[in-house]
């Protein structure tokens, strides 16, 4: 993964390779309990814990990871990526000392977006649309991936929608957001995965809207939560990692 485009390609929906959804299609119904028995044979603790909030709930959310070289900041379609922020920074170290490594991208994207060939635990391919002006992990604080469960789509951008909702600004923010995004409508449909027309309802705040819609909007255009969102996600993690012993 350290060479930002590799000659081989990575797995994608193409008639060979498996979702994350259906992993067990790749590696065996055995997976879950004995990684060691895949691939290298190594598992990363965070990757586990992300295939497991999958199994668990289909329809959740994962965190990718991508070292890049500076600048960039995008994950395309048919991009190596990886579950684990370990990995990735094992992927991301210069040869000629630190302060040549390269950062370390990450995004929250539907787990149906990521695929497997069933080689390896450590390494998958991102099947969606283009993921540009991503935050990197050079030393600062980030927001820690959800926990898993039914609550794993209550990111930073839920609780930004929420308070949005709450204090009626959400409409304002999509508006803005649209502005400065950069997309047209349908490269905004295609990241959401609504219809243009749908799209642009939402946009022009023409239709009722709820936590989840916005969430899904504010993390399509790149609006980023603010740190009382932030914290209000941290806290709930706490919450939920302790429920969830």
């Amino acid at each position: 993964m350290k060479d930002y485009r590799v000659g081989h390609r990575a797995p994608t929906d193409d008639g060979y390779s498996n979702p994350l959804t259906r992993i067990t299609e790749s590696f065996g119904p055995d997976v879950f309990e004995h990684p060691e028995n895949h691939g290298s044979g190594e598992s990363d603790p965070e990757t586990m814990r992300q295939l497991r909030a999958v199994r668990d709930n289909p329809e959740a959310t994962v965190r990718i990871y991508r070292a890049l070289p500076p600048g960039i900041g995008a994950i395309n379609q048919e991009d190596w990526v990886t579950l684990s922020e370990k990995y990735a920074r094992q992927h991301s170290y210069g040869e000629t000392g630190e302060d040549n490594d390269w950062p370390v991208v990450f995004a929250d994207v539907p787990a149906a977006s990521v695929y497997t060939d069933g080689n390896d635990l450590a390494e998958y391919g991102y099947d969606g649309p283009a993921l540009t002006g991503l935050p990197d992990l050079d030393g600062r604080d980030q927001p820690s991936p959800p926990a898993p469960g039914p609550w794993s789509d209550r990111t930073p951008e839920y609780h930004a929608a929420s308070q949005a909702l709450i204090d009626g600004s959400a409409r304002a923010q999509l508006a803005a957001g649209f502005q400065t995004s950069g997309l047209d409508f349908a490269q905004l449909a295609a990241r959401t995965g609504h219809s243009e027309q749908v799209a642009r309802r939402i946009v022009a705040g023409k239709t009722m809207l709820n936590a989840p819609t916005v969430a899904v909007y504010f993390q399509a255009m790149g609006v980023k939560p603010g740190n009382a969102a932030v914290a209000a996600y941290e806290a709930e993690q706490v919450v939920l990692r302790r429920l969830a012993g």
